[in-house]
């Protein structure tokens, strides 16, 4: 969603996840105020990045 050049639809992100365009809908806007927050505090527990795993045992 972030990488796209042109943007990520919710349509797309729906038939990508496997939900309804409206769940879809809803949680690219959680993400995108989840991006723009203010706060700095360090991310906690594993953490998933492109199929990656970061920390954790």
């Amino acid at each position: 969603m972030i990488s796209a050049r042109r943007g990520f639809s919710s349509i797309q992100f729906a038939k990508h996840l496997g939900v309804t365009q409206k769940t879809a809908w809803h949680m690219e806007h959680r993400i995108r105020k989840a991006c723009e927050s203010n706060e700095e505090l360090p991310l906690k527990g594993d953490i998933e990045i492109d199929e990656t795993y970061i920390g954790g045992k």
